[in-house]
């Protein structure tokens, strides 16, 4: 979770934690915790898995394409140098 996220996170595992003690339910803030738990399934329901996985593929093709390039370079650069281009 982002680092704005991370008090909203902490009330709602608090708001769990007392959840076995009937005294301690009675001091937490109803509201509170429907605004923070608002705000943490905001963040995780616009996480898109599949654009996720695209991106860190297309990444990884990009790294790859440009290592392959380098190497072809590297060699050309080499045959030129030796004289056998």
């Amino acid at each position: 979770l982002p680092r704005r996220l991370h008090r909203s996170a902490r009330q709602i595992v608090d708001a769990q934690q007392a959840g076995g003690h009937p005294r301690q339910l009675r001091q937490l803030n109803a509201t509170d915790l429907d605004t923070a738990e608002a705000r943490v399934l905001r963040f995780l329901n616009g996480i898109d898995r599949a654009e996720r996985r695209k991106t860190w593929l297309i990444g990884i093709g990009a790294a790859i394409g440009f290592n392959i390039l380098l190497s072809i370079l590297a060699v050309v650069t080499w045959m030129v140098w030796a004289g056998r281009l």
